[in-house]
């Protein structure tokens, strides 16, 4: 076995690690959320947030899947113009649609952690729940948008010889194609900057209620600073993440690496890892979804306490 098929082996199999995880991680979060609105009449704000994030993040990690084994084993297939189109409109879309959500997840725990003053942000306070379904909704829209904008540089002829995967083809050629790009890149930028305000305002917040907390009582104990503490410490993981994430996506984006070299290989782990890396903060940074997680550990360890 020489080194290109090792290297490929390792990379699906780790692929294939993070595929089982990452969906396996959002059906448990789909599965919590769901068994507990049960209980109740209707989802909050947060848990319609933390479902729809999750579902596209499934849909993300499918696509890629189907992207990456089709340009393994047949990558003819996106010699055909509506089949390239489809699903590079899809791998782009299901992507946006994970960052402008979490972005809304963002301005949801901003506003219900941060004490304001001013009367608009009370007003979105008291109608916190109404104003995220159809932030949830125009998130999409805005999704849809994006990806139609880069997806137009695309279409244009493509040179018969040479075969293309549906992210990485063409990404940079033409002016008008460049325009297009930096137009869709900007409108992206848009929720990495609300992820930012937001993330920085409540981190801020945070820590002056805990300076006059210690100051008052000399004490830092308190259950909703704790919780808090786990909100913000995702919301700035989260942050980070999606910046490395979109810089591995566009570099991918551009087909400077040769397909199935090492370079190409970790690119894909990467961008694979993304469900993965987001199930595991949204289990972490909510805490009924945290409790669950502890339980469900907790079960199975008595069980096989039990048998053995």
């Amino acid at each position: 076995m020489d080194l290109t098929n090792l290297i490929a082996i390792t990379g699906l199999a780790v692929i294939s690690l993070e595929v089982i995880t990452g969906i396996s991680g959002n059906i448990f979060i789909l599965y919590v959320i769901s068994f507990q609105s049960c209980k109740r009449l209707d989802k909050s704000a947060c848990d319609k947030i933390i479902v729809a994030l999750a579902i596209s993040s499934v849909c993300h990690v499918c696509i890629l899947t189907i992207n990456i084994l089709s340009e393994l084993h047949i990558p003819g297939i996106y010699m055909s113009l509506y089949v390239a189109y489809a699903v590079t409109l899809l791998t782009v879309y299901s992507a946006n649609s994970c960052i402008w959500l979490t972005a809304v997840l963002c301005f949801y725990y901003f506003i219900r952690i941060t004490t304001f003053s001013s009367n608009i942000f009370t007003w979105f306070k008291t109608k916190i729940n109404k104003i995220i379904t159809w932030m949830i909704f125009m998130s999409q829209i805005m999704s849809t948008f994006s990806s139609s904008l880069s997806l137009i540089q695309l279409v244009q002829p493509i040179n018969s010889t040479r075969n293309h995967t549906a992210i990485s083809s063409n990404m940079t050629s033409g002016a008008q194609g460049n325009k297009t790009i930096n137009i869709a890149f900007l409108i992206n930028c848009f929720p990495i900057l609300i992820m930012m305000v937001t993330t920085s305002t409540t981190v801020v917040f945070l820590s002056l209620h805990c300076f006059r907390l210690r100051r008052s009582m000399g004490t830092l104990v308190s259950v909703n600073v704790a919780a808090y503490g786990g909100v913000v410490r995702t919301m700035i993981s989260s942050l980070v993440f999606y910046g490395i994430f979109y810089t591995a996506m566009f570099t991918y984006s551009l087909g400077i690496f040769k397909s199935e070299s090492l370079e190409y290989w970790i690119m894909s782990i990467l961008l694979f890892s993304f469900t993965t890396v987001q199930s595991i903060f949204l289990i972490s940074g909510t805490p009924k979804l945290k409790n669950a997680w502890e339980q469900m550990l907790f079960c199975v360890k008595g069980k096989i306490s039990l048998r053995s």
